[in-house]
């Protein structure tokens, strides 16, 4: 339990991973109900869909665990970034092309999975602006 007042709360450092872990569990949840992707479709749509998220937490985790000492580094790190910021956009082009073929999804039900991915898509590119060197000590 947090002693700030929720209104007095702010974004934490780790947003951007929370998010994730968020965003995948909504997709996982709405790509396996049979209501939602038929279970003819779900090796073309689920499964990949699944994985991309997955793809995305792991370039996060890479990204995190560099500590730019060097230029190097530091180029390490954003590349991993830009790769979890291109997981992003790959869900969303792979959820377009589920549209497309699934007529029958009801497109209300994907809103919190819409607002997850631009949320999350904005806070990558908020992170990864912000890497820079870290000074040694």
């Amino acid at each position: 339990m947090s002693n700030v007042i929720r209104r007095c709360r702010k974004e934490t450092g780790l947003e951007f991973w929370d998010v994730s872990v968020e965003l995948t569990a909504a997709i996982i949840r709405f790509v396996m109900n049979d209501k939602n992707v038929p279970k003819s479709y779900r090796f073309v749509f689920s499964f990949p869909i699944i994985e991309i998220a997955r793809d995305m937490r792991k370039a996060i985790v890479c990204a995190n665990t560099i500590y730019p000492c060097t230029e190097h580094e530091l180029q390490r790190r954003r590349d991993y970034q830009q790769d979890a910021i291109n997981a992003c956009e790959n869900i969303i082009q792979a959820l377009q092309d589920m549209l497309e073929v699934l007529t029958s999804i009801d497109i209300d039900r994907m809103d919190r999975i819409g607002e997850l991915l631009m949320k999350e898509s904005a806070l990558l590119r908020a992170w990864r602006k912000s890497t820079k060197l870290m000074k040694e000590r």
